[in-house]
Order: structure tokens, then C-alpha cells, then sequence
């Protein structure tokens, strides 16, 4: 993934529009990076756990076909540097859009190393519920401090987070590695 301007922070979470050469790979299929976003508290759960924050990074093929990649936020104490450089850009008021000057790897926000991750196919949890996509959750967590998710409910207050939904039928299948490059 390469560097990208960030613009459009808007609604009521951080959410960016991403340019660039930033993508995905699913069985040889590319999938550019659009926007990511974050919600306050996490939509999913790991094993019955939920974590204070989850960052949903939202891709598309050329043909229109959706998968998101989710990162949990697990709260620790220490700041996280990189989310930092985010965060200190947030606006006053959550429908206000900033621009962040700097550049920002996209990259910094997936969890360091290797491990598991999970997938299934699911729906977008905005209001619009796109059906038919490919979620992919990483079991490893990424960091944001308390005063991180603090600050960051100051702007935006709602937690904007849709409730566990039933698997109803869906299959969701755990790899056991990925490579991230």
C-alpha cells in the first residue's frame, strides 16, 4: 500500500476516502481500497469479547463486489502513534469535513505480524446493509488508548455500532494465516 492524502471526514464516525494504489486480493481478484471508518465500540466479538473500537477498511472490484476488512481496537494504555496522527485532525462537530495534509499509510491500521483471521459473507452494517460481501476479521487486534476512544467520543458521541446479528445459516470459515506485504 502505497501513501494516501486523507479527505472527507464526515457522519457521525471518522470516516476517509482513501486514493491511490491501495488494495486487496481475494482469489486473484483485486480489490482497491475506498474508504475506511471506524466505529465506536466493535461490531463484531472475538470468542464473546468485544473491544473498545473496530476500523472496517472497504474495498471494490472492478465489477462493484465489496469486502471489508475489519481490525479490532483493543484499548491499552499507551497512545497509539499512528492513529494519533489521525486523530488529532478530528473535527469540532461530527458532520464537518477536515483535511489532513500529511500522508498516512493505510497499512498502519491492519494488525502487525501474522495469524488468523475469519471470513464470511455478509452485509454492510451503514444503513444502506449492501448484501453478498466479503468480511474478513483478523483475530490479531490492533491498540487505541482510553483517551484515544475519549477523544474520539468527544466528536462523536453516538455509539455508531449495529448489534451482534445471528449467523442465520451463514458459514464463516477461520484461516489460519495471511500475508500482508
Amino acid at each position: 500500500m502505497n501513501n494516501q492524502n486523507l479527505e472527507n471526514f464526515e457522519g457521525e464516525n471518522l470516516k476517509a476516502e482513501v486514493t491511490g494504489d491501495n488494495y486487496i486480493t481475494i482469489k486473484g481478484k483485486r480489490y482497491d481500497l475506498l474508504q475506511f471508518h471506524f466505529h465506536r465500540n466493535s461490531e463484531h466479538a472475538l470468542k464473546g469479547k468485544k473491544f473498545g473500537m473496530e476500523v472496517h477498511l472497504v474495498h471494490a472490484s472492478w465489477n462493484g463486489e465489496l469486502a471489508v476488512l475489519g481490525v479490532f481496537l483493543e484499548q491499552i494504555p499507551r497512545t497509539n502513534e499512528q492513529l494519533e496522527t489521525l486523530f488529532k485532525h478530528l473535527p469540532e462537530l461530527p458532520n464537518q469535513k477536515v483535511s489532513v495534509n500529511q500522508q498516512f499509510h493505510p497499512l498502519s491500521l491492519l494488525p502487525r505480524g501474522s495469524g488468523s483471521y475469519f471470513t464470511y459473507s455478509g452485509s454492510l452494517t451503514t444503513p444502506t446493509f449492501t448484501e453478498n460481501l466479503t468480511w474478513i476479521v483478523f483475530e490479531s487486534r490492533n491498540t487505541v488508548s482510553k483517551e484515544q476512544v475519549h477523544e474520539y467520543a468527544e466528536v462523536f458521541e453516538e455509539l455508531n455500532v449495529r448489534p451482534l446479528q445471528p449467523i442465520s445459516g451463514r458459514t464463516v470459515w477461520e484461516a489460519k494465516d495471511y500475508r500482508i506485504r
